[in-house]
């Protein structure tokens, strides 16, 4: 190894050894968070979920329509699902306009 190189090894490792001992005892910034912690997302996402949830099911009640199948036996569809039963659905209510409109083909 050159003397050279020897020389600058030792004044950068003699740098290295005093801001060891300057930092010594001192503690590192600590870093802030950016934005939501992951459990707070977490949290957040599943209180959206289950709010969209109730939404959807709220207004899938409210979808609801009745009608008559080709032998008159009435049926119940649902306009935002695409759902079809015979039972009358859950909160299903049906609206003046409907009940009119199942008078008016029946006579």
């Amino acid at each position: 190894m050159s003397k050279e190189f020897a020389a600058m090894e030792e004044a950068a490792l003699k740098a290295y050894e005093e801001d060891l001992k300057r930092l010594e005892g001192t503690k590192p910034a600590p870093i802030a968070p950016v934005g939501p912690t992951i459990e707070e997302r977490r949290a957040r996402d599943e209180q959206k979920r289950k709010e969209i949830e109730a939404l959807e099911k709220h207004h899938a009640k409210k979808q609801w329509t009745k009608a008559f199948s080709g032998e008159g036996y009435p049926y119940y569809y649902n306009t935002l699902t695409g759902e079809t039963q015979w039972e009358v659905p859950d909160g299903f209510q049906e609206s003046e306009n409907q009940s009119e409109e199942v008078r008016g083909y029946f006579q």
